[in-house]
């Protein structure tokens, strides 16, 4: 599982990636969170 850095996300924002979408800057953090919370329960 790939983490999420906040620095690249910055980057790929400020570069014109987009949030949203299945490639999208958000996606990795969602998927991060999600499973981290699911293997914490």
């Amino acid at each position: 599982m790939q983490n999420f850095d906040f620095n690249e996300a910055l980057k790929a924002i400020q570069s014109g990636k987009p949030l949203t979408g299945s490639d999208g800057v958000l996606s990795l953090l969602i998927k991060n969170s999600l499973n981290r919370l699911y293997w914490l329960r």
